[in-house]
């Protein structure tokens, strides 16, 4: 069954982020041991589900530390996985009455997760992807952590081409690793960080946890979030699936705007459970190939720029569209006509889906919240 969805910011939540860091830092983890069931249900129950709702049992072999770190992160890669990995058999379960075992490795959850870490990824007839025009771009060479003149750090990653132009010329300097850390150290990171955002540049101080906590963007907006928020927006009828399904999203077609890699991940996992996706570009659009290979598949793609002529080219495919999902800066789908109450308006039953790492309206505007 589909209903008309939509994250929505306003709703108030419980700082459980603030409690769980707080208590991880009082009480380190002396042990491997770690329950990943109540991990997944953690995950699950906000959206109201369970590992249970698979119909079949899940299981998970290996646990951190796969590399030399106190973050588990073998340890989120395979709840991550196995959480939206247990939605699409309870969707297949509804269908068809099904259910399914659900193996997790959670060593190899690490290795699909550690595309960063090992600078692997996906290839296409055995060639990696290549760095093209983001070849010996500064803002692309670890490590991340550039020093300032008071011995703190930043953090900018302003490696895309517009950015990237603006970030040289806000720095006044050439297009290499050393002549941007020398400007660098020219400054004090509270001053960096704040011309930098007047200028829209994406560029953050490195806080510690104690000082991150006093930010307004984390006491008002961060702390505040849930990690899913769903909820029903509009009246419509209740749509049947499609009968005789091969895949737990048959027939199901999704309309996108995912870039980079959250957006587009989920684009790539609606086509993986067999829903039929297009995901929309804006004319001189790019990414990163490494990118692109990641999450870009499974889905067709498509340009539409901002004109009448197109936004109708749009609105068309919108008619056919059970999903809408995107990643987009604060402001940019209210801005254009995209946001969840006129998408829905348009096309009643919608489901508008949005992954962002801050509310859509932030306490302050920075390129780098």
């Amino acid at each position: 069954m589909r209903s008309e969805s939509a994250v929505k910011e306003e709703i108030p939540t419980p700082d459980r982020i603030t409690e769980t860091i707080a208590d991880k830092l009082s009480n380190p983890a002396t042990s491997s041991d770690f329950d990943f069931y109540q991990g997944v249900n953690q995950v699950l129950a906000e959206v109201g589900m369970s590992a249970a709702d698979s119909g079949g049992q899940l299981s998970f072999y290996g646990q951190d530390p796969i590399v030399p770190s106190r973050i588990r992160f073998a340890t989120m890669a395979g709840i991550g996985l196995a959480a939206k990995t247990i939605v699409a058999p309870a969707v297949w379960r509804d269908r068809t009455g099904q259910g399914q075992d659900i193996h997790i490795d959670v060593r190899k959850a690490y290795r699909r997760f550690s595309g960063f870490f090992e600078g692997i990824w996906e290839t296409v007839n055995g060639r990696s992807p290549a760095m093209g025009a983001f070849e010996n771009n500064p803002f692309l060479k670890m490590p991340f952590f550039r020093e300032t003149r008071d011995g703190r750090h930043v953090v900018t990653l302003n490696f895309y081409p517009e950015s990237h132009q603006r970030a040289l010329n806000f720095f006044r300097c050439s297009d290499s690793v050393e002549a941007l850390q020398n400007s660098i150290l020219q400054w004090r990171a509270d001053d960096l960080e704040t011309a930098a955002a007047e200028e829209g540049l994406v560029l953050a101080k490195v806080r510690s946890y104690e000082e991150m906590r006093e930010e307004q963007q984390y006491t008002d907006v961060l702390a505040r979030m849930p990690l899913i928020s769903v909820e029903k927006i509009g009246e419509s009828e209740p749509l049947p699936f499609k009968p005789a399904a091969k895949a737990p999203l048959d027939g199901i077609r999704a309309l996108g705007m995912g870039h980079v890699i959250a957006g587009a991940a989920i684009g790539r996992d609606l086509a993986f459970y067999g829903a039929d996706v297009l995901n929309v570009w804006r004319p001189n659009s790019t990414e990163l190939e490494a990118f692109y290979w990641d999450v870009q598949v499974g889905m067709r793609s498509t340009i539409l720029d901002s004109s009448k002529e197109d936004r109708a080219k749009f609105d068309l495919l919108l008619k056919d569209a059970d999903i809408f999902f995107a990643n987009k800066r604060p402001g940019y789908l209210k801005s254009h006509g995209l946001d969840a109450e006129e998408l829905c308006a348009k096309k009643p039953g919608l489901i508008h889906a949005t992954v962002v790492s801050r509310r859509e309206r932030a306490v302050v505007e920075p390129a780098w919240i």
